[in-house]
């Protein structure tokens, strides 16, 4: 089973950089701190499964894409 440490943080990364998003920015929209984006964008560490989704939202992308990488990565 494909979890968000088999390349989650390279798409969260991805999705922040289409989204034209800061670390700062993220971790506002999330509330969370940003040195807790760092590490989710480093694969020190992995979102919760509730700022995963809030991250989804935010980010306006696919849960899903997000958790395994499976297209598409907008939200429809």
């Amino acid at each position: 089973m494909t979890t968000f440490s088999d390349g989650g943080a390279d798409r969260l990364r991805k999705a922040m950089e289409v989204a034209n998003i800061t670390q700062s920015k993220l971790a506002a929209l999330v509330g969370t701190t940003q040195p807790a984006v760092s590490q989710w964008l480093t694969g020190k560490k992995e979102p919760s499964a509730e700022n995963l989704a809030d991250i989804a939202v935010k980010l306006r992308v696919r849960k899903e894409w997000l958790e395994t990488g499976i297209p598409p990565m907008k939200a429809s």
